[in-house]
């Protein structure tokens, strides 16, 4: 089973979670605060087979929508492996 790592946004991230959840994949959620009854530490999530980022990706210049907590893109990105797939949404060059 694939396991999805679903990092920042808003109330429609842990919509989706729930919904992937309920159909049965394995998730893990970073960065949803009060939407999320299972957070896991940034590391894990981005450990996932596929990674769904925020959409708008970022709240300010490369810092991810994330809840408030300031973490940068380019810090995020760097965690990834190579050739993981990464779901995002309004990305702008440069982030």
């Amino acid at each position: 089973m694939r396991q999805i790592g679903v990092i920042g946004g808003d109330r429609r991230q842990a919509i989706l979670a729930e919904l992937l959840e309920k159909d049965g994949m394995e998730v893990c959620t970073y960065g949803l605060g009060e939407w999320s009854h299972r957070e896991k530490p940034l590391a894990e999530a981005v450990a996932a087979d596929v990674v769904v980022l925020p959409l708008p990706l970022c709240w300010r210049d490369g810092i991810l929508n994330c809840g408030g907590e300031e973490i940068k893109t380019r810090d995020l990105f760097a965690m990834l492996d190579p050739g993981k797939l990464v779901l995002a949404g309004q990305v702008k060059p440069g982030q």
